[in-house]
């Protein structure tokens, strides 16, 4: 007796060959399994299929008989040819029905607001616009609809309905009705509110509502601990943490970081790499630390950061010292006085910060006008640049040199000029729809975002060593802005499928989702240094709101910005330009009031307002690794968290031609 084929034993009794994984390959309608019965990996064919794992083939009866084997782009149908059901993949579908793949799409050029979609009575391909877009497919423009929303009621914000094509009216949160007519909801029937909320008889409305329990502050809706959370006076260098122990938020200096989190020094970059040592101080090895600290010269004590004569009157004994414009803050180990915002000295002697210099930038289709915060007859603002050939989306400026950076779509470049707008030249061409911009002034470095090619780039400020960060998952990457301080970039993609903000370290890595629900278009993106607040302006929600860099603490700073598109931080308010409200640039304060006179716009331009940016009348005070001698690189230094920093190649030179060049130079 001898066993078949497939089978070993003597004859008289005879077993299934067991095909181990790691001795043959398995068939391609096959994968490998560990069989806990004979406790090794084995190969098994995949449903529908017969055979020892190494060879298989279909079952020979019909795809009706056993469900599942038909591949989730096929039908199970008859064939009357055959006289028997079988699996058929569906049209733009090609394979044998158990397996299918999307056939290749040859002729689908459609435009960056369209989608290629199998059409069933051509049999083809062809491109449709979106939802909101009118068109042929290859070129598609936004329908403008008119507002029909001026009839809703205090507590409704008008919102854009894609699927209708037409403005509406919703209630607020914690508001209930048709939207003009919106009554307070009544918390007893909802229980809606806040953990750290109460539902309480409201005597004034006659009804209960949600309202914050003490040390907390909110609509009732949505509570956060009272403390350093969005207007917080934290350092640039330290984040705003809960306390459990007195249920409360506290600065807490980052990692890499001492201080109390008011005040906070990097220990990680030592000053022989960075020279930040003050004035009256030098830098000095530690045995201590194992590094090189800043430390005050005879005669002067300190943090070797800010150094005073010794003898001289704390302000903690007499806060008088310090200027009515100051106030007394504990560096480390001593108390100094140190100037308020909007003032600037050494904080014994304060003076305002000049505003004659401090006002807005924002392009409109083929100009950039600047406008002053406050307006008066004789200077409501003026047109910086006119170029009728561009289409101009996002500016940013330069603090070091005063120059302005700009994206043309139309044009496919960048480009920069003086805030005058003269000296212009191009810095970056050869782009396919460049769109967000982003100006890095300590590491003297340009990011920007191509909705075309869906790519995030950086090259210096000059265009040159350019090199690409982002190339995967991206499908309409938008605004984009840059922390120096903490190495980090930010980017909004109104991917309408799945819009998200995202966050990733300077060089590319570290690349993580910040914030991917409830949004509907997130347009402008902005960061303030000192708070790290992250604030978006939605066009799908019709609001403005901000997190903290960390992804704690999201909250609705406005729901009154109908399709805000660009957005910045100045002083204590968010500015935003919006596409329906073409008579102005609007702003909101921290408490989320919203200014009831916007800046008018200068003469010299016209349509929808896009990008727009802050000029300041000096750069903020903060450091990295990067911000002396290109932090000792040869090409690219990218700056990363805690004091750290990549030497990375451009894209246009190979890794070991770039490390032989680099090796050169040191030498």
């Amino acid at each position: 007796c001898q066993c078949n084929s497939g089978y070993r034993g003597d004859g008289r009794s005879c077993v299934k060959e067991v095909v181990l994984c790691g001795d043959s390959t398995c068939h391609d309608k096959a994968r490998c399994v560990y069989n806990s019965d004979l406790q090794i990996p084995m190969c098994e064919c995949n449903t529908g299929f017969t055979g020892d794992g190494t060879r298989c083939e279909p079952i020979q009866f019909g795809c009706n008989e056993v469900a599942g084997v038909c591949h989730e782009d096929a039908e199970c149908v008859y064939d009357v040819d055959d006289e028997k059901y079988k699996c058929q993949c569906n049209d733009g579908y090609s394979g044998d029905g158990v397996s299918c793949e999307r056939s290749e799409i040859a002729d689908c050029n459609c435009d960056r607001n369209a989608e290629c979609l199998w059409d069933i009575v051509m049999f083809a391909y062809r491109c449709v616009c979106l939802p909101g877009f009118t068109g042929e497919g290859r070129t598609c423009s936004r329908i403008e609809v008119p507002s029909i929303c001026s009839n809703c009621h205090v507590n409704a914000r008008c919102v854009y309905d894609e699927i209708t094509r037409r403005h509406e009216c919703v209630c607020s949160k914690g508001w209930t009705g048709d939207g003009t007519d919106c009554q307070m909801e009544d918390c007893r029937v909802t229980q809606n509110c806040d953990p750290n909320a109460d539902c309480v008889n409201d005597v004034i409305v006659g009804k209960f509502r949600c309202l914050c329990k003490n040390g907390f502050m909110g609509d009732g809706y949505r509570c956060e601990p009272e403390g350093c959370n969005m207007y917080n006076d934290c350092d640039i260098n330290a984040q705003c943490v809960v306390d459990s122990r007195v249920n409360r938020y506290r600065c807490v200096c980052n990692t890499g970081y001492d201080g109390d989190g008011k005040v906070c020094i990097s220990r990680v970059v030592p000053c022989n790499q960075v020279n930040n040592c003050g004035p009256n101080s030098q830098c000095l090895y530690d045995p201590d630390s194992s590094s090189y600290r800043c430390r005050c010269s005879a005669g002067y004590q300190g943090d070797g950061h800010r150094c005073e004569p010794r003898g001289l009157d704390s302000c903690r004994r007499d806060p008088r010292v310090c200027d009515r414009h100051a106030s007394c803050i504990l560096n480390v180990d001593i108390y100094s006085c140190v100037c308020n915002d909007n003032y600037r000295g050494d904080g014994r002697r304060c003076e305002p910060m000049s505003n004659r210099d401090n006002y807005l930038l924002f392009s409109r289709g083929y100009t950039i006008h600047k406008v002053p915060y406050i307006q008066t007859e004789d200077d409501t603002g003026a047109r910086v640049l006119y170029k009728p050939d561009q289409l101009i989306i996002d500016v940013d400026t330069d603090c070091v040199d005063g120059d302005i950076y700009w994206t043309d779509v139309s044009g496919g470049k960048i480009s920069r000029a003086k805030l005058d707008g003269s000296n212009e030249t191009v810095v970056v061409s050869g782009q396919s729809s460049p769109e967000g911009i982003a100006v890095d002034w300590l590491s003297r470095n340009l990011f920007w975002t191509d909705s075309g090619l869906d790519i995030i780039q950086v090259s210096m400020l000059n265009g040159t060593y350019r090199k690409t960060l982002v190339s995967e998952d991206l499908v309409n990457p938008r605004a984009i802005v840059a922390d120096p301080n903490q190495g980090m970039i930010y980017w909004t993609d109104w991917n309408r499928g799945a819009p998200k903000i995202e966050k990733a370290y300077m060089d590319g890595t570290h690349r993580e989702v910040l914030v991917d629900t409830d949004l509907g278009l997130p347009n402008g993106l902005t960061l303030d240094f000192y708070t790290n607040q992250l604030c978006w302006g939605d066009a799908g929600t019709g609001t403005i709101e901000c997190i903290r860099t960390d992804g704690v603490g999201r909250a609705i700073l406005t729901d009154q910005a109908p399709y805000p598109f660009g957005l910045t931080f100045s002083g204590s308010s968010i500015y935003w330009s919006d596409w329906t409200l073409s008579n102005g640039v609007s702003s909101v304060n921290r408490n989320g009031q919203v200014s009831d006179e916007s800046l008018s716009l200068p003469i010299g331009g016209n349509g929808k307002l896009y990008g727009i940016t802050a000029v300041s009348a000096q750069c903020p005070r903060i450091n990295n690794a990067c911000a002396r001698n290109n932090g000792g690189c040869t090409f690219l230094c990218l700056p990363t968290p805690n004091g750290g920093r990549t030497c990375t190649c451009p894209d246009d030179i190979d890794p070991e031609s770039c490390n032989q060049v680099a090796l050169l130079r040191k030498r």
